[in-house]
């Protein structure tokens, strides 16, 4: 689990991230989509980085460190 809060993460106001990791193996189940949203299963090489944003993108360095590590 990560957690994040400062006043300063985002220029819209405080804003408080709290970020879990799941490992799903071979996902079974498939969210159903809503207006806002249409979830997908992708790997972790297929998140581009580029498109995080604010501090996000060092989450994602965490988490994707902490799989690498849970695989060996």
């Amino acid at each position: 689990m990560d957690i994040r809060s400062s006043p300063y993460r985002d220029p819209r106001g405080h804003v408080i991230d709290v970020g879990f990791l799941c490992v799903v193996p071979k996902p079974k189940v498939f969210l159903e989509s809503t207006n806002e949203t249409l979830p997908v299963w992708v790997t972790i090489d297929e998140i581009n980085q580029d498109n995080l944003a604010f501090d996000h993108k060092e989450m994602f360095e965490i988490v994707k460190y902490r799989i690498l590590k849970l695989s060996i």
